[in-house]
């Protein structure tokens, strides 16, 4: 059986005189002219002033190329600095975005180290275009947080405990080797290759006891505020010896782990991430306020509401949004609809159906289910008993932030039938606190309740969740490659301006694809520079060059 095989049109030796250019081989839909053009109406004065004036060497390679080939690499699944220079050295892609210019994987890993704290001013740029695209106004911003694995061993955690009984252990071998080596000093013939171990040997127990002593000073720092925060039920913390910025903290598959919590707060009219930060052990809340202040300066102006999870609702967050004039939507307990606390006459208890659903209920009743008599200064519980003020209490927080909370205490539990659910074991009575911020919660219950905020509060998870899904699963990054929290911080924020770089272009893209029957030019089809000017005008800073060069050593 005679077969025909398609033949190469061009021999691989063979020299080409006239050849397809560099740019004719790139689509003209292609998302990586979107990006380069993205990038050139930018200005990059910020990041140029970073590199010296005149020395020795090679130029170093501009910054928006650099900047460029990173984020387009993260947007192809293409992350660390050796993939990256594999890329540039291989892929027309990558060849048609650098001119050609060389990079190898040490000069791609320090840009990225080098230009992290930049990436702010990136994510601005980037949002600002978004807008001016979309006609948009300052509106919802969403936020959440997220488990990301830390470039650590799972099961190299220590507590303090054990991490003292290493470091005991370490300082009892280390005294021995001290011991041979005076030993092998004192005798006439010396052992060269003997001395030289032992030498090897002591080294490496002095670089092993000082990561053993700065992770027992992280550990037992860490003690001691959550002590200051649980008190006597505080359990110890475990500290990971490859990165002791990380927290052990669990997965959502399962188990425990070193891992970082990475926030993102994302405008809710483009879906561009607006911030981005990594926060000290599972602390989420902390990233409201500069969200915020990073929206306001962005867009210059607050946004009307911010949409959070519970773990964002916290006392001092709902205070400082009230003080901003910012609406916040968080869910709340309290504004169940089966929540007996908002019955009509708390005096009543409820009937015996409702007894009956919570004791079915897991936990401890929750203190949403007391309701407060503002005049009486009392709470009343589901059986219509009444809390009177009993005495003030400090409150746990972070420490030296501790709150004075009142303590409303039941006057009689006895032959209640929910005391099962309502007491500890030893308790004979129950308590409810109060602190200075239980208005403002009982205020976003209310908020809460109105069909007007639960409608608004539906777009909270497509908006903010599927960030995480996206970056975690198109993009592939579910583990840091860096270590030590600020530059684990710099590799977010790369990942989170790659992902706002793809939301971008897939925007103007769309806005392309929709103007071109209309375009008037004689091919029918729109250049990504006459949409990206048309779609977001000059800005009011120094224009870029069409085509920087590499910059003068």
């Amino acid at each position: 059986m005679i077969r025909k095989w398609a033949t190469a049109p061009l021999d691989r030796h063979q020299p080409v005189l006239m050849g397809p250019s560099l740019d004719e081989r790139i689509p003209e839909d292609a998302p990586i002219r979107l990006v380069d053009e993205i990038l050139l109406g930018m200005d990059w004065t910020e990041w140029e002033c970073a590199y010296s004036g005149a020395g020795r060497g090679r130029p170093p390679i501009h910054p928006r190329l650099m900047a460029a080939a990173t984020l387009y690499g993260m947007m192809n699944r293409i992350r660390s600095s050796r993939d990256l220079e594999t890329a540039a050295s291989m892929r027309v892609d990558f060849h048609w975005l650098l001119g050609g210019l060389p990079v190898d994987h040490s000069t791609f890993a320090k840009f990225r180290k080098e230009h992290g704290d930049k990436l702010e001013g990136l994510l601005a740029e980037m949002n600002r275009q978004a807008r001016a695209a979309l006609s948009a106004g300052p509106g919802r911003l969403a936020i959440d947080g997220t488990t990301m694995r830390a470039n650590s061993a799972r099961t190299g955690a220590r507590t303090a405990r054990g991490l003292l009984d290493m470091v005991e252990s370490l300082e009892t071998e280390f005294r021995q080797v001290m011991a041979d080596m005076e030993t092998l000093d004192a005798m006439d013939g010396l052992d060269g290759d003997e001395i030289a171990a032992l030498e090897k040997r002591k080294a490496e127990l002095e670089r092993e006891r000082e990561k053993l002593e700065k992770a027992l000073e992280v550990a037992r720092e860490r003690d001691r505020a959550k002590q200051e925060k649980d008190g006597k039920d505080a359990r110890a913390v475990r500290v990971p010896l490859t990165d002791t910025d990380a927290s052990v903290l669990p997965n959502k598959d399962g188990g425990h782990a070193p891992n970082y919590t990475a926030t993102a707060a994302v405008d809710a009219d483009t879906g561009l991430i607006v911030h981005a930060d990594v926060q000290d052990g599972g602390d989420e809340a902390s990233a409201v306020q500069p969200a915020v202040e990073a929206a306001a300066a962005t867009f210059g102006e607050k946004p009307a509401q911010l949409l959070a999870d519970s773990h964002f609702a916290t006392g001092a967050n709902l205070q400082y949004l009230e003080g901003e004039g910012i609406e916040a939507l968080a869910p709340s307990k309290a504004a169940a609809e089966d929540n007996p606390a908002a019955r009509p006459d708390p005096i009543q208890p409820i009937d015996p159906a409702q007894i009956e659903d919570l004791l079915k209920r897991k936990g401890k009743l929750d203190k949403s289910l007391f309701a407060y008599d503002q005049e009486a200064d009392l709470y009343r519980c589901p059986m219509g008993r009444s809390l009177p003020f009993s005495r003030s209490s400090g409150r746990g927080g972070v420490p030296g932030n501790r709150t004075v909370a009142r303590e409303y205490q039941c006057e009689d539990c006895s032959s209640c039938p929910l005391a099962s659910k309502c007491l500890s074991r030893k308790a004979k009575s129950r308590i409810v606190t109060r602190d200075e911020h239980e208005p403002l919660r009982e205020s976003l219950a209310a908020r809460m309740r109105t069909d007007q905020a639960k409608e608004a509060y539906k777009s909270r998870a497509p908006l903010i969740e599927t960030v995480f899904g996206h970056i975690k699963g198109a993009m592939g990054i579910r583990a840091f490659l860096t270590r030590g929290r600020n530059s684990v911080r710099a590799e977010w924020r790369w990942i989170c301006a790659a992902y706002s770089m793809r939301k971008l272009v897939a925007l103007l893209g769309r806005q392309r694809a929709a103007a071109s029957p209309t375009d008037p030019s004689p091919t029918g089809t729109r250049s990504p520079a006459s949409l990206l000017s048309r779609a977001c005008p000059a800005p009011p800073f120094r224009a870029a060059p069409p085509r920087p060069l590499p910059l003068a050593a």
